[in-house]
């Protein structure tokens, strides 16, 4: 069960998660036809887990998840809110974090250059979305990783590419 969003933070959340499966360029790298299919592969604060009481995930299921996007409230600047009209009237704003993770495609494997060249446009292409839409108010988008898996994390993490995204959202005063 997941409880409804409520207040500033979870809303945000949401709507981010709900505007990025609206995206055609997120819907064509996760190879579905409607928003509502993109959604499947949009999380907010963690991944699913495999066995609710396992603390790890399991290599075959973080593969299979992949690929997907991951929303939280990032941990410094998260959320401020600013009274424009006392007593009642206020304004929100935050950073939201966005995290992108694909698999390595295999015909691209040991083509360090192409593999990585095809993330990043995928990246470029979802980021050129995001910051068209008028669903959210996005002010500014940061990209403050963006990585393929280590040769030692291989083994238990599988071979993918990781982006994580700053996104700054509001009308900051």
């Amino acid at each position: 069960m997941t409880t409804a969003a409520s207040g500033p933070i979870t809303a945000a959340e949401s709507l981010l998660a709900t505007t990025v499966a609206g995206l055609s360029a997120f819907q064509t790298w996760v190879g579905a036809a409607t928003s509502t299919a993109a959604a499947e592969h949009v999380y907010i604060d963690g991944l699913p887990r495999r066995d609710e009481w396992s603390d790890t995930q399991e290599l075959e299921h973080q593969v299979a998840l992949r690929p997907f996007a991951l929303v939280w409230t990032a941990e410094t600047n998260g959320l401020t809110v600013r009274r424009i009209a006392a007593p009642s009237g206020h304004t929100a704003s935050g950073i939201l974090t966005l995290w992108l993770e694909d698999n390595v495609l295999e015909a691209t494997r040991h083509d360090f250059e192409e593999s990585d060249r095809l993330f990043k446009n995928t990246v470029g292409d979802i980021i050129d979305d995001l910051m068209a839409v008028t669903t959210m108010p996005i002010t500014s988008l940061t990209i403050t990783e963006l990585t393929r898996t280590s040769r030692d994390d291989t083994p238990t993490l599988g071979d993918a590419h990781m982006c994580q995204l700053e996104i700054t959202w509001g009308v900051a005063q």
